[in-house]
C-alpha cells in the first residue's frame, strides 16, 4: 500500500518491519522484540535531519530546533530541554551544521546528474508489502523515472570508500528491499542508487549504481532474515515456540587469527 509523504513521527507508527529492523532480527530475534530505547547515533542525528532538509523542507521547517553551537547540554536545565525535543522527535541542529547543509545542498545540485534527478524526483514516499509473509515497510528518499536512489551523508563520497559503505552497511540488502516494496505495490522499479554527499568540506558528492551480484547477494539477506521472523511468529501458535536467542547449542569459540601472532 501507498502510505503517501509521511513525515517520521507518522512512519515510525506504522507497524511492519522496517529496514533497520533487519539487522536487529539477524542478531536475533531476541534483539528485535526488545523495548529497550537505543539512543540515537550521532551521525543519525545529522543524517535524519538532512534528509528532511534536502527532501521535506515544509517538514524541516516545522520540526527543525536551531541551536547555537555553544549550547551545553551538562546542565540540568539544558539536558532536561534536550531530552523534550528529544521526545517530541524533533530534528536538533546545531547552527554550524545547518551551514553546512546549505553548503551540501549546493555541492549537490552542482552535480549535473545528481540535480537532474533531484529536481525531476518525488521523494520520501512510504509503501508497506507483504514479503516471506511478513508486513514490511519503506519510506523511499528519492523516485526518479522508476529508479530508487537512498541519500547517505558520509566522511568520505569516494568510490573507494563507498565501496567500503555498501559494505559495512549492507547497503544492497536496503536497497533491494525497498526495490520489492515498492514492486510489490504495482510499481516498475528499472534499478536503484545511491547519492552520496560528505558532512564536511569539500562536501565532495557521487551518484552510484550497484553491481547485480552484490544486489543479489543482498536480497537473498533480507529474504533469509524476514523467514526468520515468519518461522518464528509461526512457532508462538505452536506447543515448541522457537528459542529467540543466539543459539540453542553448545558452540565451539576459536581465537581471531591475530591472537596466535602475539608473543
Amino acid at each position: 500500500m501507498f502510505l503517501g509523504n509521511l513525515t517520521d513521527k507518522q512512519y515510525n507508527e506504522v507497524e511492519a518491519v522496517r529496514n533497520s529492523d533487519l539487522g536487529k532480527i539477524k542478531k536475533s530475534i531476541n534483539h528485535y522484540l526488545s523495548t529497550d530505547k537505543a539512543e540515537e547515533k550521532e551521525s543519525f542525528r545529522i543524517g535524519r535531519a538532512f534528509h528532511c532538509f534536502l527532501l521535506e523542507p515544509a517538514i524541516f521547517e516545522l520540526e527543525a530546533v536551531i541551536i547555537p553551537d555553544s549550547f551545553d547540554k551538562r546542565s540540568n536545565e539544558r539536558k532536561a530541554q534536550w531530552q523534550a525535543w528529544e521526545d517530541a522527535k524533533m530534528l536538533i541542529v546545531k547552527q554550524s551544521e545547518l551551514d553546512n547543509f546549505k553548503r551540501m545542498k549546493e555541492s549537490l545540485l552542482t552535480h549535473p546528474k545528481i540535480r537532474n534527478i533531484l529536481e525531476n524526483s518525488s521523494n520520501e514516499g512510504a509503501y508497506t508489502a507483504t514479503i516471506e509473509g511478513v508486513e514490511c515497510k519503506a519510506k523511499v528518499d528519492i523516485f526518479n523515472k522508476g529508479f530508487i536512489f537512498d541519500l547517505k551523508t558520509t566522511e568520505d563520497a569516494s568510490p573507494e570508500a563507498m565501496s567500503k559503505f555498501i559494505t559495512n552497511w549492507d547497503t544492497s540488502r536496503q536497497l533491494t528491499f525497498y526495490e520489492d516494496i515498492v514492486k510489490a505495490n504495482g510499481i516498475a522499479v528499472n534499478g536503484v542508487g545511491i547519492i552520496a554527499v560528505e558532512k564536511k568540506a569539500p562536501f565532495n558528492v557521487g551518484v552510484y549504481a550497484i553491481d547485480n551480484a552484490t544486489l543479489d547477494h543482498g536480497r537473498a539477506g533480507y529474504k533469509k532474515i524476514l523467514k526468520k521472523l515468519a518461522d518464528y511468529n509461526a512457532s508462538l501458535s505452536t506447543d515448541s515456540p522457537a528459542y529467540g536467542g543466539y543459539s540453542t547449542e553448545i558452540e565451539v569459540l576459536v581465537a581471531k587469527p591475530w591472537y596466535f601472532y602475539e608473543n
